[in-house]
C-alpha cells in the first residue's frame, strides 16, 4: 500500500491502538512454536491464508462446523487492523467516517481459532508445507488460499509520489489514507477539471470507479454549483460495464450529467505540474490530459509468492480453481475463492459472500470423505452496487 499503518494508528484508532498489546498476547501463544526452534513444522489440520472478508469469513464459518474443532483452524494474518475496504467509497464520498471501515482483526476471529501474526512466503503444495516471513514452517492437511490482491501503485510512473504529495491534488479510495485525502480535495474543490480513471481489468469492484465519479459530481452540482466544472472518465476498458443492460443504464447516466467519457485510455503516468499521461490500449500512442483534480484505479497484480508453487496459478497469477466448487484443480487438499482466485466473475465482496458457504459445505464434505460428486455447486453470483447519488430519490 502507499501509506501505511502509522499515521492512521495516530490519527485514526485512538483507544482502540492501547488493544494492540492484547493481541500480541494471544498470537504468542498460538504462533510462536516449537516448529520455529526445532526446525519441524507446526501441524494444522485446516490453514487459511489471508484474514480479510474472505478468509475471515471462511474460518468463521469452519468453526460452526460439527465436524471441525476450532482449534482446527489456523489463520495467516499480518495485519493487526482489518480494513472493510467497501467503505472506503463512502469515507471519499463524505458519508462515511473512517472509523467505520477498521476494527481490530483480533476482535473478528471466533476465540479458539489460532493466529499467526506472519504472511505466507512460500507453499510447498506437493509436501503439504508453508512457510512465514519469520522462517517459521507449518503443515496443514486442508488450506484455503485468501491473501487477495496487490495494489500496482508503482506500475504508474509518478503516482505514488503524486498520493504522498498532500499538495497534490491526486488521490484514491483504493487506499484508507488516500481515500480520506480524497476526501478532503472533493469537498475542497473549486472548480474545473476532475479527471477519473479505470485501468485494464481485472480490478476488485469494477464500479467503485464510476461510484466515487458520481457521489463526486453529485457534491460539486448540488446547491451552489462549482465554476468552470469538466468531469472526464478515461476508461481503459471498451464500456463502462461488461453487462449491456447496466452499460445503457450508465450511458444514459453520464450523457444526463454531461461527463465526458474516453474508452481504451490507460493511465500511465502522473506528472508534476497536474499532467496525466494516458494511452491507448489499442494504437498505444499517448495523449497529455491536464486536470485541477484527479482520482486514480491503480493496476492489481496477484500475490507474487503463488506464482512460485507449480501448477498453483494460472497464466495470469490467480489460483486456479474450479469454478462450481472452489477446488484446486490440480491439487485436491486447495481451496480458493476471492479476489486471489480465477473465478470468471467480478471481485466483490458480495461474490465473496455467495463463494464462501459453497467452500465452507464442499471442504466439511472432504473431512467427511464424501465424493466430489455430492459437492454444491457455486452459481457465479455476484453483485456490484452503484452510487449514482447520496439520496436515494435521486439515484
Amino acid at each position: 500500500m502507499c501509506i501505511r499503518d502509522r499515521w492512521y494508528q495516530r490519527r485514526v484508532h485512538g483507544g482502540i491502538i492501547i488493544m494492540l498489546g492484547q493481541f500480541q498476547r494471544r498470537i504468542a501463544s498460538t504462533s510462536l512454536s516449537r516448529g520455529f526452534a526445532s526446525g519441524v513444522p507446526i501441524h494444522t489440520r485446516i490453514a487459511v491464508i489471508g484474514g480479510g472478508s474472505a478468509g475471515l469469513g471462511v474460518a468463521a464459518q469452519l468453526a460452526r462446523k460439527n465436524n471441525i474443532l476450532r482449534h482446527d483452524i489456523r489463520i495467516f494474518e499480518p495485519s493487526k487492523i482489518h480494513h472493510y475496504q467497501p467503505a472506503y467509497t463512502m469515507i471519499g464520498g463524505g458519508l462515511a467516517n473512517p472509523k467505520e471501515a477498521v476494527r481490530l482483526t483480533l476482535g473478528l476471529i471466533p476465540k479458539g481459532i489460532a493466529v499467526t501474526p506472519f504472511a505466507i512466503t512460500s507453499i510447498d503444495a506437493q509436501n503439504n508445507i508453508l512457510t512465514a516471513t519469520d522462517g517459521s514452517t507449518y503443515s496443514y492437511d486442508q488450506l484455503v488460499i485468501a491473501p487477495g490482491v496487490r495494489l500496482d501503485f508503482d506500475a504508474v510512473k509518478g503516482l505514488r509520489e503524486a498520493l504522498n504529495d498532500d499538495n497534490e491534488p491526486v488521490a484514491t479510495i483504493w487506499d484508507f489514507r488516500s481515500a480520506q485525502k480524497y476526501s478532503a480535495l472533493r469537498s475542497g474543490f473549486g472548480g474545473g477539471r476532475a479527471i477519473f480513471t479505470s485501468p485494464i481489468p481485472p480490478i476488485k469492484c469494477l464500479g467503485a470507479a464510476q461510484k466515487i465519479m458520481y457521489l463526486s459530481h453529485d457534491s460539486w452540482t448540488r446547491g451552489r454549483p462549482v465554476p468552470k466544472l469538466s468531469v472526464n472518465f478515461f476508461n481503459a476498458g471498451p464500456v463502462l460495464f461488461p453487462v449491456k443492460d447496466y452499460s445503457e443504464a450508465l450511458t444514459k447516466l453520464v450523457n444526463e450529467k454531461g461527463i465526458n467519457v474516453n474508452f481504451g485510455e490507460n493511465l500511465v503516468e502522473v506528472r508534476k505540474g497536474r499532467v496525466a499521461v494516458f494511452e491507448n490500449v489499442n494504437t498505444k500512442l499517448k495523449r497529455e490530459e491536464p486536470f485541477d483534480i484527479l482520482h486514480v484505479v491503480p493496476p492489481h497484480k496477484p500475490q507474487e509468492f503463488l506464482k512460485q508453487t507449480p501448477n498453483l496459478t494460472d497464466k495470469a497469477g490467480y489460483v486456479d480453481v474450479d469454478a462450481g466448487t472452489l477446488r484446486h484443480k490440480v491439487y485436491p487438499n486447495i481451496w480458493s475463492l476471492g479476489d486471489t482466485s480465477n473465478l470468471p466473475t467480478s471481485k466483490t465482496i458480495a461474490a465473496i459472500t455467495s463463494q464462501i458457504p459453497v467452500l465452507v459445505e464442499n471442504l466439511s464434505r472432504v473431512l467427511e470423505h464424501r465424493q466430489e460428486k455430492n459437492f454444491v455447486q457455486y452459481d457465479g453470483y455476484t453483485s456490484c452496487l452503484l452510487y449514482t447519488s447520496p439520496s436515494p430519490r435521486d439515484s
